[in-house]
């Protein structure tokens, strides 16, 4: 009867396993991508019939824009036939803005803009800038660094008394460099006096010694 022939067939596919098998499914070892730039990555994953997923860009220091940092797949792992692997691109760290001169209101605005924290640090003299404006900054302008991170304002207390330096006999660049440690300037007065080196400071006016602002 019907029922019998059921039986019997089901007796035969369990003895001669009569049944579909599974094609195995063909998988690819995953390259190693990291430190690639997105050019040679996108190449090394055409050249394995691989996508390349781009799962994120992110600002990291030390490393070029455009190179992996990340993949979701560990280098010898089995990717399926036409499957992909996921990366992670680095991406530039935005720059710290120039807040030199500037008031602490108008720098507390410009780097809060940013992204930036602001931290207070010791005030320091200046010979130009008014108490209060921001003399000096750490980092510098135009320095890397990733947003949230902290940025060190020094005030100026104003301009401090200093004592002239001694430039006698020094070389102008020498006499240049020296003054501007001290956060000073230099007028030039040519005099043309024989037997005398080029280039050197003959005279100076304030005389080394006299405190000056």
């Amino acid at each position: 009867d019907w029922s019998s022939d059921v039986c019997s067939s089901d007796l035969l596919i369990q003895r001669y396993q009569v049944f579909p098998q599974e094609v195995p499914q063909r998988s690819t070892p995953a390259p190693s991508l990291v430190g690639l730039t997105e050019a040679d990555a996108r190449s090394n994953a055409t050249a394995l019939q691989l996508a390349l997923l781009v799962e994120a860009r992110e600002p990291t220091a030390g490393v070029a824009a455009g190179t992996v940092v990340r993949q979701s797949i560990a280098p010898g792992q089995p990717v399926p036939e036409g499957g992909g692997v996921g990366v992670v691109f680095a991406a530039s760290l935005p720059t710290v803005p120039n807040v030199t001169e500037l008031s602490l209101a108008e720098a507390t605005e410009k780097l809060t803009r940013a992204g930036y924290k602001i931290l207070q640090g010791e005030t320091v003299p200046h010979p130009a800038l008014k108490q209060g404006s921001v003399g000096s900054q750490f980092p510098a302008a135009d320095a890397e660094l990733p947003a949230s991170s902290p940025v060190t304002l020094h005030l100026s207390s104003g301009p401090a008394e200093v004592q002239a330096p001694k430039l006698l006999g020094l070389a102008l660049s020498e006499a240049k460099d020296k003054l501007g440690e001290l956060g000073l300037g230099l007028k030039i007065r040519w005099v043309s006096r024989a037997e005398t080196i080029e280039n050197h400071v003959l005279t100076q006016k304030p005389s080394a010694g006299q405190t000056m602002k």
